[in-house]
């Protein structure tokens, strides 16, 4: 029909020598200004990255602009969804055909839903080094969770039995909800012996795993999240199963603190040697990356 589809576009990518397609968060980008920098040989991007959310006040190019850059221009494109759902991958399929490759943040397993599971990739989200890193200051928060809470009644539960044991868990909001800054966010990290995961969907997985680890904290992730391809269990990270478990090995690991860093350290090298290949595979995924 006559329905359009906003396309907000965004990228973290900055130390590659490449033309890419940057729009600032908060920037309004519109269709003709979009097609001028394609147009042009001076700015004409070699790929095109954007993502399905962010704020509503920030609007894009609608996906048929988006469809005619593809196909008129040869321009790749690649789509970042933070949270996917059946029904997202029903909608790629459908509205989003342009889009040369879709990156999964959660790793939600889209094979179920498609016919073309080539064009999916279940990755974390970029982090940037320079702010996501381990300063190896002392730590004097024993249990933090970084995330929301409100509303969020198996987070609260959870919570609330650990403080109930006498441990207390600092609370801070999440990086997406714009309460707390970057640089106080990750501060958290660095400061945490222990980091709590909460992870809703089973085979998925949420940003603190990879945040958590980089900053060198020791991460209890739940069982059923899509931990298994990047971490290996009691060697990088502590996984739960449940409430009670939680509780087991956050106590064990407060006590044990010189085998809590040796695990913790694992996690951060395996989480550093994981995240220098993130834009090289999705650059090599559309045949643009080069060394």
């Amino acid at each position: 029909g006559n329905q359009t589809v906003n396309i907000p576009i965004t990228t973290i990518l900055e130390k590659y020598d490449y033309n890419i397609f940057v729009v600032t968060r908060g920037k309004n980008i519109g269709d003709p200004e979009l097609l001028s920098w394609c147009l042009n040989p001076i700015t004409r991007p070699d790929v095109i990255v954007y993502r399905e959310y962010l704020p509503r006040h920030v609007k894009g190019p609608d996906y048929i602009t988006m469809a005619c850059i593809r196909r008129s221009l040869d321009i790749p494109i690649v789509m970042l969804w933070t949270d996917a759902e059946r029904d997202d991958i029903i909608k790629m399929e459908q509205i989003y055909p342009f889009v040369d490759k879709h990156m999964l943040l959660d790793c939600f397993d889209p094979t179920p839903f498609t016919r073309t599971p080539e064009r999916y990739l279940r990755m974390g989200s970029p982090l940037d080094r320079k702010v996501v890193y381990d300063d190896g200051r002392e730590r004097d928060i024993s249990v933090s969770f970084a995330g929301k809470i409100e509303g969020q009644g198996r987070r609260i539960e959870f919570i609330e039995r650990i403080e109930k044991e006498g441990i207390p868990v600092f609370i801070s909001g999440g990086n997406m909800d714009y309460i707390t800054s970057s640089e106080k966010y990750f501060d958290i990290y660095r400061r945490s012996q222990i980091t709590l995961n909460f992870v809703g969907r089973p085979n998925t997985i949420t940003g603190r795993m990879f945040e958590a680890t980089l900053c060198g904290s020791l991460l209890m992730e739940p069982s059923h999240s899509y931990h298994n391809p990047f971490f290996n269990e009691f060697d990088d990270i502590i996984p739960y199963s449940n409430s009670d478990e939680l509780i087991e090995r956050i106590k064990f690991f407060l006590v044990n603190k010189i085998e809590a860093r040796y695990i913790a350290t694992n996690g951060r090298e395996r989480a550093k040697k994981y995240f220098p290949d993130w834009w090289k595979t999705v650059l090599g995924s559309v045949g643009v990356y080069h060394e």
